[in-house]
């Protein structure tokens, strides 16, 4: 796959500027030719397109191809295709695919803020509480679309990252949050960058400042190894979300984000 993933960063526009070979281990390449690459991973009934192309249009049109040879694997229930450019959502929607979210990038150039007291204790997960932090972010199911939580497996591969971190929340001794961070960048002129990846509290304690402290503390961790600046993605209809980290300092330079649609298969 490594020279599938080569060939992709070619293209004017791409899914896969980000992706690892590891990611796309058990992937079958569906079309590849001068004009169009399009790969399909199967996971659990959903068919997910990576693809790169330098006309998108063609996406449309080889997508529309591709789906009878889909449709005739009874398995095929759900497909999902990312970083849609915006000049064919209307060509998608026509074939009945639906945004599945948008993911606006939003920027703090400091991690600075202002100290609020608190009663919680926030320290990093231990690894007999991955459960309960998969638990914790499954609850949070539907706050943002298309978000459906984390694996217990997610939380061991994030905090086995050399450069990343998870913290928990806790209240009268019960965990009751969850941060997960990343440190990327470290060569850039404008600094190391902060990744906010996923703040999630259950929804038992929610509106009680506990993502607020949690980021606080992701902040103060992020300085301490060097950070500069921060980084995260919301979807853009996760209003509630966006108002926390805008009165945290974050900003948008876009008006859209990464788009990524569906199609649900009767």
């Amino acid at each position: 796959m490594k020279e599938i993933i080569n060939k992709a960063k070619q293209y004017k526009h791409s899914s896969m500027l980000y992706a690892q070979e590891e990611d796309l281990y058990d992937s079958k390449v569906l079309v590849n030719n001068d004009s169009i690459l399009i790969i399909g991973t199967m996971e659990n009934n959903t068919m997910k397109i990576d693809w790169a192309t330098d006309n998108p249009n063609l996406l449309v049109e080889s997508m529309i191809t591709l789906e009878k040879d889909l449709l005739s694997n009874i398995s095929t229930r759900h497909i999902i295709i990312e970083f849609i450019p915006e000049e064919i959502i209307e060509l998608f929607e026509l074939n009945n695919y639906i945004i599945k979210s948008e993911w606006m990038d939003y920027w703090k150039p400091t991690l600075e803020y202002n100290t609020i007291s608190n009663n919680l204790v926030i320290r990093p997960i231990e690894e007999n509480e991955y459960v309960i932090g998969s638990y914790i972010t499954k609850s949070c199911k539907g706050y943002s679309r298309g978000y459906n939580g984390e694996e217990i497996e997610w939380f061991k591969e994030w905090k086995d990252n050399e450069f990343s971190e998870i913290f928990v929340a806790e209240q009268n001794n019960q965990i009751v949050g969850v941060c997960a961070v990343n440190l990327y960048g470290f060569e850039s002129e404008k600094g190391t960058v902060l990744w906010l990846r996923e703040v999630a509290v259950h929804p038992e304690f929610h509106s009680q400042k506990i993502g607020l402290h949690l980021i606080n503390h992701a902040f103060d961790w992020g300085v301490k190894n060097g950070a500069q600046r921060s980084f995260l993605a919301c979807d853009r209809d996760n209003t509630k979300a966006i108002r926390l980290y805008e009165y945290l300092g974050y900003e948008t330079k876009h008006n859209r984000g990464q788009i990524n649609i569906e199609k649900f298969i009767n």
